[in-house]
């Protein structure tokens, strides 16, 4: 994810240790990276339920992720150090559970989960 990671980390980092005072953290992410999700999404049913699962997971947090980080979004609003400390803190957490999923996910194409072998 074009190392947004190592940018939230540092800025946690900074902020943990007073560095600043306070951050805020926004990508302005305008294109849609979902549609993909949502032209296949009706064909989440084929899939065996973990499998839905994982995907919706990971399209659910990347929304989040892109939400929070929005010129507008939660973390783009100066609230003071332990509020930026919170906020940066749980943008790393989400980050990771993306990449987590999305390789779990990547897994998934490895075996069939459609009985004749066809995949989604």
């Amino acid at each position: 994810m074009l190392d947004y990671r190592t940018e939230i980390q540092k800025l946690f980092r900074q902020v943990e240790m007073g560095v600043h005072e306070e951050a805020i953290y926004y990508i302005d992410i305008k294109s849609d990276y979902f549609s993909v999700y949502h032209s296949l999404s009706s064909q989440l049913g084929l899939l065996k339920p973990a499998e839905v699962t994982k995907l919706v997971r990971f399209y659910s947090y990347c929304k989040t992720f892109v939400d929070a980080t929005r010129p507008e979004g939660v973390s783009s609003e100066m609230q003071g150090r332990l509020k930026s400390v919170t906020n940066l803190r749980a943008l790393t957490t989400l980050h990771d559970s993306i990449l987590c999923l999305g390789d779990e996910i990547v897994q998934l194409t490895k075996s069939p989960s459609i009985p004749d072998g066809t995949r989604v």
